[in-house]
């Protein structure tokens, strides 16, 4: 959170991917949170695809920048994707300074599917709240079908089944791309079929994903490399403003910096301060 450039350069290249790969929906996660209010603005306006979250709130009453589900028509089938966070994901003081509120995902959730789940066949849950959490979730809400989970750090690729829910965490940093084939019966999900690929040297280069990833790399450099400018111009004002010091006012400002002065300076300010005495 705050004024630093770098997370927008992040931002764009993550748009940018997400927007290529044709995304309809993307949970407002941890990373979103965490970005801060101006960042996640910007984030929105690069994206094609909305965000979603049930338990995200604007404070005050204002305009959220996410939907709390979204509507999706896929191969004739009516979907609702909806997403939640880990009500940890940021602190009382973030959420203060962002202007949102973070909720219980499973009251929330069970809310939002209150008034969605007979307006489509099937509801996906994109939840970045650990696996844990998801299973508690799976457990505990009737009318979810299909449940994405990321975050938690767990690394368990195999399904599970709870009550209606299919549960899948096949999250490795990016390292891998998941998919699912749903199965319907008597209008109702009865059957996921998951692949997972790892994207390793096995998978062969598209210019078209990759560029956004090569715009971030340079994006980076450039950045870095005036930030580097911007410590050599700072240095050089403070190096120009010792020399008109004195001993004492030196030694005052490398206090307030809190940087350890050299012995031979010391000295120096002994000899000049023994100096003045025999003046």
């Amino acid at each position: 959170m705050g004024d630093d450039p770098y997370p927008s350069v992040k931002n764009r290249a993550m748009a940018r991917g997400f927007n290529q790969a044709g995304y309809n929906a993307l949970n407002l996660g941890v990373s979103e949170l965490r970005q801060g209010l101006k960042e996640l603005r910007a984030y929105v306006d690069e994206l094609k695809m909305p965000l979603v979250s049930a338990n995200v709130q604007m404070a005050g009453g204002e305009k959220a920048l996410w939907q709390s589900w979204l509507r999706l028509e896929i191969g004739g089938v009516s979907v609702a994707v909806t997403g939640v966070v880990a009500q940890n994901a940021v602190t009382a003081e973030q959420q203060q300074q962002l202007g949102i509120i973070v909720t219980d995902p499973l009251p929330a959730l069970q809310q939002v599917l209150s008034r969605i789940r007979s307006k489509v066949d099937a509801v996906v849950v994109l939840a970045d709240t650990g696996l844990a959490a998801a299973r508690k979730i799976a457990q505990h809400t009737t009318g979810i079908d299909l449940l994405l989970v990321g975050g938690g750090g767990t690394r368990n690729y195999a399904k599970e089944h709870f009550g209606t829910a299919w549960l899948l965490k096949n999250g490795k940093n990016g390292a891998l791309i998941s998919t699912a084939q749903c199965y319907f019966a008597d209008g109702r999900m009865t059957e996921v079929d998951d692949k997972i690929v790892p994207l390793d040297k096995g998978v062969k280069s598209n210019f078209d994903y990759a560029e956004p990833m090569l715009a971030y790399r340079l994006e980076v450099q450039q950045f870095k490399r005036g930030l580097r400018r911007m410590k050599e111009d700072k240095l050089k004002k403070e190096l120009s403003s010792y020399r008109t010091m004195s001993p004492q006012e030196f030694m005052q400002a490398m206090k307030k910096k809190q940087v350890k002065v050299p012995e031979q300076i010391r000295k120096m300010q002994r000899v000049n301060n023994e100096n003045k005495k025999q003046q």
